[in-house]
């Protein structure tokens, strides 16, 4: 990622303040950006998009916030955070409406749901995904990525409990992460 980082632009929509640890929170993600190589963020603040998953952002205001490309989730959210939902139908309604509301010039990419067992057998899902047909792109880790990626993950500690220990470890996303 830091090779091409100079490409990348972060927007994160919230600093993930659902527990009262915003502020730790936007600390991490910047941490683990930079680990990343990625120096330019925007995190979001606004009152009607505040983290919680439980919660469905208006679909409107976040058209208003998306630029030109975007990597998001699929309709499933990973991990079916309703917040994670959100972007994907708004961004989806971006992509495919007509008139004004329509933005001709987004590159836009989701991250696929898969289920638990793909989840966590590592590179054998990158071949699993290989085999299956598709309209997919797979994005695949050099070692020093994988490694470099589980640093970022560990960027997080406020969210680093022991289910992500076993995730940076036995996870495919950390090997390669399927897109459509």
């Amino acid at each position: 990622m830091a090779m091409h980082a100079q490409n990348v632009y972060l927007l994160c929509i919230s600093n993930g303040d659902f527990y009262g640890l915003g502020g730790v929170r936007q600390g991490e993600l910047i941490k683990s950006c930079k680990l990343l190589g990625i120096d330019r963020i925007e995190i979001i603040f606004n009152r009607f998009l505040q983290d919680d998953p439980n919660v469905k952002w208006d679909i409107n205001l976040l058209k208003k916030i998306l630029r030109d490309r975007v990597v998001t989730f699929d309709e499933y959210g990973v991990s079916g955070h309703a917040n994670h939902i959100s972007l994907y139908h708004a961004l989806k309604e971006l992509v495919y409406s007509e008139g004004d509301n329509c933005i001709t010039h987004i590159e836009a990419f989701g991250l696929k749901t898969v289920n638990v067992f793909r989840k966590y057998i590592g590179i054998a899902d990158i071949v699993w995904t290989m085999l299956l047909k598709g309209n997919n792109y797979i994005c695949i880790n050099s070692l020093g990525g994988c490694i470099t990626s589980q640093l970022a993950m560990r960027a997080h500690a406020s969210q680093f409990i022991w289910f992500r220990r076993l995730y940076t470890i036995f996870s495919s996303p950390i090997v390669g992460e399927t897109c459509f």
